[in-house]
């Protein structure tokens, strides 16, 4: 067990760029150092942040804010243009300008805080700068593999990977989301520029379910998250559509695809098959997932990022006891095989999903119990409360 009030007397300041209130994950960490005595302080340039009560919240952009041409002489447009075609070359290759603002909240925190956590790689290099001319050290939490997004091209994947590999020789703790990631930066990043490999803290919700429900016809399949054009939505409803066996389908999550999704569910499942639903608050989300019995997670495996990740969504249906139906890349499929707790499936095409769907509503409903008390038994096995220890001890060993 870890000891209790152990970060007592410590201020952290939390470096993070998006809506926190979004991010359980995080939001249970911050509560893991708050046990140990530590306070919490964020900085971040999500406005939506201020709306935390009990985290005081610090804002200031990341990056310098555009300047209008609305009024400016010709000249003056002129100049602003080349400025924002320069400032475009330069944040692909991730060598843009921070903020003045940014630096000096760095520079105000520093005098607070014993020292800074910085989730994920944007706000790395400039919290670094700042801290090493405090003496402060730095840990650096990744939950994505963020300079592998595929979005900015191959010139800023480039920049990026080369830039993260000068900045995690200098930091003082290094945290990230599940065992293949921590392979991927070991390989990547070999010892002589990470002092050991990165401490583990997976996905895993702070709810755990006593025991699994029993499985009953008909067979109730779930994919959690975002209904995103970067996810195989249509490619898992055109599979639905295509199963033979008696099944229901159910997506919750945030409708991004709109009209484009209810559309061609209306036009393919002529059998009633598939359901939609608005997003649950994140503290209901696995007694929500415990009512299903298959949890669905599928990606096309385009980058790095996806082929390594073991997603939230994926320890959410383990803690709720579920089976899982997942895409074969090295990162679902570790984790698969080691509970052995579903079936993976290769590629993302409409057939071969369909085909493994009817294959798991021909099993018997007692082979498939089994499958769920092995997720829940690997859920369990990582549940937060096991990983806090070594999870504080990066902060233990930074600030010492």
């Amino acid at each position: 067990m870890h000891n209790n009030n152990s970060l007592y007397g410590k201020t952290i300041c939390l470096i993070f760029e998006h809506q926190l209130s979004h991010y359980s994950r995080i939001l249970d960490e911050i509560e893991i150092l708050r046990n140990e005595g530590a306070k919490i302080i964020l900085l971040s340039s999500d406005k939506s942040n201020v709306e935390i009560e009990d985290i005081e919240t610090h804002l200031a952009p990341l990056y310098p804010a555009k300047k209008s041409i609305v009024g400016q002489t010709t000249l003056e447009k002129s100049k602003l243009l080349a400025s924002r075609l320069q400032m475009k070359f330069l944040r692909d290759i991730d060598e843009v300008q921070i903020s003045q603002a940014r630096i000096a909240a760095l520079n105000n925190l520093a005098e607070q805080a014993d020292a800074f956590w910085v989730i994920d790689y944007h706000s790395l290099r400039s919290t670094l700068n700042v801290a090493s001319s405090k003496s402060l050290p730095v840990i650096y939490e990744t939950v994505d593999l963020v300079p592998e997004y595929p979005y900015n091209g191959k010139l800023h994947r480039i920049f990026s990977l080369k830039n993260e590999a000068d900045a995690v020789r200098k930091i003082d703790g290094f945290i990230t989301a599940s065992e293949s990631y921590a392979d991927y930066y070991e390989k990547r990043y070999a010892p002589s520029k990470i002092p050991c490999r990165p401490t583990v803290r997976d996905n895993m919700p702070k709810t755990i379910v006593c025991a699994p429900k029993a499985t009953k016809p008909p067979l109730k399949f779930l994919f959690m998250g975002s209904l995103m054009f970067d996810r195989p939505i249509i490619e898992l409803i055109n599979s639905v559509t295509a199963t033979t066996k008696n099944i229901e389908f159910t997506f919750i999550g945030r409708n991004l695809l709109g009209e484009l999704s209810k559309k061609e569910i209306e036009y393919q499942d002529t059998q009633g098959k598939i359901k939609i639903l608005d997003p649950c608050p994140p503290s209901d989300i696995v007694n929500v997932a415990s009512n299903y019995d298959v949890g669905v997670v599928a990606l096309r495996g385009n980058n790095e990022n996806e082929r390594w990740a073991s997603t939230q969504k994926l320890f959410t249906y383990m803690s709720a006891g579920l089976m899982i139906l997942g895409s074969d890349l090295p990162g679902i499929a570790r984790v698969v095989s080691e509970a052995k707790c579903g079936k993976l499936v290769k590629g993302i095409s409409s057939e071969t999903w369909a085909r493994s769907m009817d294959e798991i509503a021909d099993m018997k409903n007692s082979t498939i119990d089994k499958f769920r008390a092995n997720s829940l038994k690997y859920a369990q096995s990582k549940s937060i409360e096991l990983q806090a220890c070594s999870y504080i001890k990066v902060f233990q060993d930074a600030l010492s």
